[in-house]
């Protein structure tokens, strides 16, 4: 014997609206939480990104109008800030993301283990550590 289901198929509705607001309200307090300050910290450092990006696909022509031209200074110029650009988007997509979670990651295992273990185990750990 065979159970078939009515096949409803998901629809955005009042529902689903009201329920991703209550989710919300979990991730997201208030707006002075430390989940809001993380949150919008990598969205800005994504956007940057993206905006680093989108100037080094602009770079190529760039080239044409400084090659065009036959302008040396122009091209010392644009290959600066090439050189620049393509630094800073290898480092926002490495570095910057790891320095920026770190500290949070920090500060929240470090309040867990204050939590835990009183002021005895934070401290053992970076005695430990140093």
């Amino acid at each position: 014997m065979e159970l078939t289901l009515p096949h409803s198929r998901p629809r955005l509705d009042l529902q689903l609206v009201q329920r991703f607001v209550r989710i919300q309200k979990v991730f997201f307090p208030s707006w002075s939480s430390q989940n809001v300050l993380m949150f919008m910290t990598l969205l800005c450092v994504t956007l940057l990104e993206q905006l680093v990006i989108y100037q080094v696909g602009l770079i190529p022509s760039q080239y044409y109008g400084v090659l065009g031209n036959k302008d040396l200074d122009g091209f010392k110029a644009l290959t600066l800030l090439a050189v620049t650009l393509i630094v800073l988007n290898s480092t926002l997509s490495s570095v910057t993301s790891k320095l920026i979670i770190s500290p949070f990651t920090l500060t929240y295992y470090t309040y867990q283990c204050f939590q835990s273990t009183g002021w005895l185990g934070p401290v053992s750990i970076f005695g430990y550590f140093i």
